[in-house]
């Protein structure tokens, strides 16, 4: 081979592995939201709640970001997504109802986290942060629905 060919064929394969490079990324790239061996808790287009190895998470599907929901365990808890929202319940009883802002990490320490002395059965939470709850007394049974309005107060 000549130093011509040489160069010709170096060129060539260097053009070629490059065109490979993207395509090997692409399918390196892991599934940061869906980690091996986790369970889904809740999801929808913008976020993923999941469980693993005793913790829960929420991870936002179009970055990857995860964070680590604080006092939640996946399974004795209840969980739902809305918007850029988490709400989930964890603490004595699963009773403190707690709702981030998933983008900043931010809990409203006017509202949440607090400590309902029921067992929270269910959670919804809208696009805007205000959210609602289905609890029942550990002593009597008696259930109730508690929320947030809209307008910024704490819960009714």
């Amino acid at each position: 081979m000549t130093r011509h060919t040489t160069r010709i064929a170096v060129a060539a394969l260097a053009t070629f592995a490059a065109s490979l490079a993207p395509a090997a990324m692409a399918q390196a790239k892991p599934q940061t939201c869906k980690p091996r061996h986790s369970t889904t808790l809740s999801s929808d287009s913008y976020a993923r709640v999941y469980g693993k190895n005793g913790n829960a998470y929420v991870c936002v599907k179009a970055n990857g970001r995860t964070t680590l929901l604080q006092g939640a365990t996946p399974g004795n808890d209840v969980f739902a997504l809305g918007g850029k929202y988490v709400a989930y319940s964890s603490g004595p009883q699963d009773s403190i109802v707690t709702v981030m802002h998933i983008p900043n990490r931010h809990v409203n320490p006017y509202w949440y986290p607090f400590d309902t002395n029921m067992h929270v059965e269910g959670i919804v939470v809208k696009s805007d942060g205000a959210a609602a709850w289905a609890a029942t007394s550990p002593s009597d049974g008696s259930t109730l629905v508690e929320g947030t309005d809209r307008s910024n107060h704490p819960p009714d």
